[in-house]
């Protein structure tokens, strides 16, 4: 039996001078970890459960996808709210009509939501120039209720108004649905407008007018009017806007009182015609358009305008032929004051292509209140019996030939009276008017027949003198007084303060009279006559006199316009031995109508000397102890 392997290699081992063969290559032992786990790590509990539960990510994806889409279809199937966008306001109305006709739309709200919609109702915005047939709406707005709107349910509402406007007008209504969910308390609202056009105003305006006007001529504008509206208009203004230069001289029918630009036209009939017819000179450039606009507006209920129909009209300026052109000391129209002394300045040129021999100049005056014994002619000649400075090639060697485009300048001077006669209510708004020619002494080869004249005019108006004036009284009548005169320190004595005024020759506006007393002053309250247009402001010591309308001839044909009140004085010793100050300066201002200017007038301030009191001692206009 053969030996153990094993066996017979341990023998070998410990047999003297025994040798073994080389090894072919080292024994490759297992490494050992650089870590060791720990069976407290996840790696294989996720392991194990991604094999035994392989479909719980996909699982919680798909319950996640589920419930997402649950809450959509809620809300999309109307479950969890009510949209705005489930909600249909459909307007059937005319996309355009007649001005001043009567106008009928209706207005339909549809709710296509889940829920009801409670307490609805809707709001009507209308656009100026409408008047609702509900005499109750207000500021142009109504509120219309529609109650509870079940879904799937139309609710329809009809509305009435007459339009008005000016045509091709586009009138924009606003609506406003505001609206409560079922089972809520919140309002919410849904907006929707519409527009309808006016095809035709209920006022037809046209003009008639020249395509060209020669600079300084004469002209008429007629304006004419028509209702197209089917009922009757009342209340009526009609109002026209001037171009520059224009310079208003009648109308028929006259305007309103005190103006040129408005007239009442009262009640318009359907199809009823007017016409307003104005004359007036107009100035300009050559090739200047000038226009002339009107309009015809009613008075609303609610203090608005509503415009009823508007037109314009225009034409060209033509320099003429031979032009000329007048200012009074370089404006057209002056204000001056009695007896000033103006500069009438003429300017003319020849616009022909042809020279122009013995040219002549003519100015005219017309107007109350010239002074014919204070005019200077230069080197013109005064007519007496037309009021006309005339110049002549005699007098004037540049008119014997003017060539063409050639210029030419001339002066004269006059004036207002000094003294205004005013003897009646007639004798306001005084005012000269200088109209100004130019015509050739030849009629130029090629010119026969044509009016070659050129003209011009400017105008002066005479400022209303107002006058003012101030008075200090310990012994008066019409308020008495009392007190130690002279005045004793830490007693009071009274005085009477008159402001007094006259007004010469036009209508003045919002008069107002202001003056202040110091702090040693004291404001007593008793005022003649006791009108309620004074007042006294203790904040600032400022006393006010609200006169408003002070009429022409005021102090001349009526009386003079006067008020009276009382004011106290308590002196300190500071003052012993002074005449102090009781007053400050006064002041008058107002507006004068006729030359549409402000003017004021002044009066000195009032001190303890009392000059107008003559039954006072001068011993009693010093303070003593």
């Amino acid at each position: 039996m053969p030996e153990d392997p094993l066996e017979e290699l341990k023998k070998r081992l410990y047999k003297k001078d025994e040798s073994f063969d080389r090894r072919l290559s080292s024994p490759k032992l297992t490494p050992l970890p650089s870590k060791v786990p720990a069976f407290w790590e996840r790696e294989e509990p996720e392991v194990m459960a991604s094999k035994k539960f392989p479909y719980l990510k996909v699982s919680i994806v798909l319950i996640f996808l589920l419930a997402l889409g649950s809450v959509v279809f809620y809300f999309w199937a109307g479950f969890g709210g009510v949209s705005g966008d489930n909600i249909d306001i459909t307007v059937i109305a005319p996309t355009s009509i007649d001005g001043g006709d009567r106008m009928t739309w209706e207005v339909a709200v549809t709710n296509r939501n889940r829920q009801t919609l409670e307490l609805a109702d809707l709001i009507v915005e209308y656009p100026e120039g409408t008047r609702p047939i509900d005499v109750t709406v207000r500021a142009l707005r109504e509120r219309r209720s529609l109650g509870k709107i079940d879904q799937g349910e139309t609710v329809r509402a009809n509305f009435d108004a007459y339009l008005f406007g000016e045509e091709g007008n586009a009138k924009i209504f606003k609506l406003i649905l505001e609206y409560r969910p079922q089972e809520s308390s919140a309002i919410l609202s849904k907006d929707e407008t519409f527009t309808t056009r006016i095809a035709r105003s209920p006022v037809g305006i046209s003009f008639d007018l020249p395509k060209e006007v020669r600079a300084g001529q004469e002209i008429e504008v007629k304006v004419n009017y028509i209702s197209n509206a089917k009922d009757e208009l009342r209340d009526l203004n009609f109002e026209m806007e001037f171009p520059s230069d224009f310079i208003f001289k009648s109308a028929q029918p006259e305007p309103k009182e005190g103006g040129e630009r408005n007239w009442d036209l009262g009640v318009l009939d359907p199809n009823e015609t007017g016409i307003i017819s104005i004359v007036g000179t107009v100035d300009g450039d050559e090739l200047q358009e000038k226009s002339f606009r009107a309009k015809v507006s009613a008075k609303e209920p609610n203090g608005t305008l509503s415009v009823f129909g508007g037109g314009a009209g225009s034409f060209v300026i033509k320099r003429p032929f031979l032009d000329v052109i007048v200012k009074i000391n370089g404006e057209k129209k002056h204000i001056a004051r009695p007896g000033e002394r103006m500069n009438l300045e003429i300017s003319y040129k020849n616009n022909l292509a042809v020279a122009v021999e013995n040219s002549i100049i003519e100015v005219s005056f017309s107007g109350n209140g010239f002074d014919e014994k204070n005019i200077g002619t230069g080197r013109g000649a005064y007519r007496a019996s037309s009021k006309t400075v005339v110049w002549t090639a005699s007098a004037v060697p540049e008119l014997k030939k003017l060539e063409p485009g050639e210029e030419g300048f001339l002066q004269a001077q006059f004036s207002f009276l000094e003294k205004i006669g005013i003897k009646s209510s007639s004798d306001k708004n005084f005012q000269i008017t200088a109209n100004v020619s130019i015509r050739p002494g030849v009629i130029p080869s090629g010119y026969v027949g044509s009016d070659l004249t050129g003209g011009d005019r400017a105008e002066a108006a005479l400022q209303s003198e107002l006058q003012l004036v101030r008075k200090g009284l310990y012994n008066s009548s019409s308020i008495p007084n009392r007190g130690p005169m002279p005045p004793r320190v830490d007693q009071e004595t009274t005085f009477t303060v008159v402001w007094s005024l006259t007004n010469s020759t036009n209508d003045l506006e919002g008069l107002a009279v202001k003056s202040s007393i110091p702090v040693y002053m004291s404001w007593k309250g008793k005022i003649n006559p006791d009108d309620g247009t004074i007042s006294f402001n203790s904040a600032t010591g400022e006393i006010t006199w609200q006169v408003g309308l002070l009429r022409a001839g005021t102090g001349f044909i009526r009386p003079a316009k006067e008020i009276a009140f009382q004011v106290g004085f308590t002196p300190g010793a500071d003052l012993i031995g002074s005449t102090p100050e009781l007053m400050s300066r006064v002041t008058a201002s107002a507006r004068d109508n006729f030359v549409n200017k402000e003017i004021s007038q002044t009066a000195n301030n009032l001190t303890l000397t009392l000059e107008d009191d003559l039954r006072l001692d001068d011993s009693d206009r010093t303070v003593v102890r």
